[in-house]
């Protein structure tokens, strides 16, 4: 286990009736993520080709974390707004 601001994971977002949001986003995006015991906001990268997330959808993407954070490959994490849970996902790189 290392402490790291940067990683990849892979994503899925959840659906409205899952809870999650009814909106996309789109790089830049700066949600909190929940480790274990830990809430830190990160910001979001998506891959080159993909413009926007939608409910629904499964995607590989980069974050940095605004500090560093102790995970390594296979770390599970939510992603939360606004006080619920809008996506699930696991550490596939730290850098």
């Amino acid at each position: 286990i290392v402490a790291a601001k940067k990683f990849d994971a892979d994503v899925y977002v959840l659906t409205p009736e899952e809870g999650g949001r009814q909106t996309p986003f789109v790089t830049n995006y700066s949600p909190q993520f929940y480790f274990r015991t830990i809430t830190i906001t990160g910001t979001i990268e998506l891959p080159d080709g993909i413009e926007k997330v939608n409910s629904g959808e499964s995607v590989s993407l980069t974050t940095t974390l605004v500090s560093n954070v102790a995970m390594e490959v296979g770390t599970e994490f939510s992603i939360r707004e606004g006080g619920r849970t809008i996506g699930k996902g696991t550490v596939t790189k730290v850098y």
